[in-house]
């Protein structure tokens, strides 16, 4: 079984398998009736939101299981449980699962460590019954966790109150009534002395019925982007999950355009010389019009500092979220989705041919353990050029195929749709960007595999 998240596939550990396979088969599921005592009431990941879904039951032979809850019934049910108290419980699930669990995922691993145990089957709590009365679930189709985040917040210059260590955990409670925490790395370390931090946080929907951990607490992660094979994706907007900013001083010299002719950079004079801020080409007429008012003030730049895989060894970017000028303050997105949304692009097919003047290949790789193939920056280009003018993307899996096949110089046809300039960008470079449906390349036609933001 191969998983595929972000284009990339990835072949499943076989135990991980066999447990979605058993959980899925819900036509071979049993029902079984336990009396025990109610360990441990359960919440989602910070990744999803953490919300109520499930509970940690102790059997009266002494054994545990973890029983889920569809999280839109967790208000409702919440006045039912009570951490020690005597219960009875339905429970529905595969036979095998119930009684021992065939992969502990890093939740239960967590879980586990947290109260000392050892959980041996999972399975759906289908009622329950305590001193409050009987509750019964019920069973939904499917779990309602999309909808959970609506983009992120940036928090600027927030008074930290009070700081606090807990075994591998640095806590900041701030003037705003935000409790921030995460492990002690990278400049979580550092941010533990300052007085005043700025941040991102994830801005969350109340989805009814849902009940969460917390309002107002928010782990911090020490980088920019959950790698996944060769793909990466911001983590703030993932789940609960933010970001620390840092800032700088100084005059801005030059907005500048990506590989793509889109701007999407300033280079800035500070004390430390030249440096660069990266931000998301649909911000570029807004950045534009602010620093507009006056290029020589002395602004200060809020900016989180990553490598854009991911990867420790690759070059850092400055990636901007934030420009303030003493009386006004413009928060910005720092990267765009790697393609866009289908919006952005022509409905109708359009056609170039001639010969290849740059490719982009990156300066290193990301040799990812988890890849199904072997990573080189020779079949890791993400673009190129066609006739000094046309900008042709690529995914990853294309590049695969094309890597033997393409050099500077190469003649070659592109079939494909005609990307739309979106709102808010500025096409410094004029060129025309494609994403392309077929290549050519001697004789040899290469298909776009299909991408949902497009097809």
């Amino acid at each position: 079984m191969v998983f595929y998240t972000h284009g990339q596939g990835y072949e499943l550990p076989k135990n991980v398998q066999e447990q979605i396979k058993r959980t899925r088969a819900k036509q071979n599921h049993i029902t079984q009736f336990h009396i025990g005592k109610i360990k441990s009431i359960e919440y989602s990941s910070e990744l999803r939101g953490e919300f109520l879904n499930a509970i940690i039951f102790e059997k009266q032979d002494g054994s545990y299981m973890k029983l889920w809850i569809p999280a839109a019934q967790g208000a409702n049910i919440l006045p039912y449980l009570k951490i020690g108290e005597s219960a009875e419980v339905k429970v529905t699930g595969d036979e095998l699962l119930l009684r021992k669990i065939q992969f502990k995922d890093r939740n239960i691993q967590e879980t586990e460590s947290r109260l000392k145990i050892k959980i041996s089957g999972i399975g759906n709590l289908n009622s329950i019954l305590t001193s409050k009365g009987l509750y019964s679930v019920k069973q939904e189709a499917h779990e309602n966790t999309t909808e959970q985040f609506n983009g992120y917040e940036i928090i600027l210059d927030q008074k930290v109150m009070s700081t606090n260590r807990e075994k591998n955990l640095n806590y900041w409670f701030l003037s705003n009534k935000d409790t921030l925490y995460g492990p002690r790395a990278g400049n979580l370390k550092t941010n533990l002395k300052s007085e005043s931090i700025s941040y991102i946080r994830p801005k969350r929907n109340q989805l009814s019925g849902y009940i969460y951990k917390s309002q107002n607490t928010y782990k911090i992660s020490p980088g920019l982007y959950r790698t996944i094979g060769n793909e990466t994706t911001p983590i703030s907007t993932m789940g609960l999950t933010g970001l620390f900013l840092n800032k700088e001083k100084g005059s801005i010299k030059e907005i500048l355009a990506d590989l793509t002719g889109l701007a999407s950079k300033l280079e800035v004079e500070t004390d430390e010389g030249n440096l660069y801020f990266q931000f998301d080409p649909k911000s570029a007429e807004k950045v534009f019009e602010f620093i507009q008012q006056n290029r020589e003030y002395l602004y200060t730049l809020y900016f989180h500092t990553s490598s854009p895989d991911a990867h420790a060894k690759s070059e850092k970017r400055n990636y901007l979220y934030a420009i303030a000028n003493g009386t006004d303050t413009l928060r910005i997105s720092g990267k765009e989705d790697f393609l866009g949304t289908n919006t952005a692009y022509e409905e109708v097919l359009s056609s170039y041919s001639g010969r290849i003047t740059e490719i982009h290949y990156p300066k290193e790789v990301n040799k990812s353990s988890t890849d199904l193939y072997k990573k080189t920056v020779e079949n890791s280009f993400r673009s190129f050029i066609l006739n000094d003018s046309v900008v042709v993307m690529i995914r990853n899996v294309l590049a695969l195929s094309l890597a033997d096949y393409i050099e500077e110089g190469k003649k070659i046809e592109v079939t494909g749709w005609k990307r739309k300039l979106a709102d808010g960008e500025m096409n410094l470079k004029k060129h025309t960007i494609i994403l392309p449906k077929t290549i050519t390349v001697d004789g040899k036609i290469f298909e776009n595999q299909p991408y949902t933001d497009k097809l």
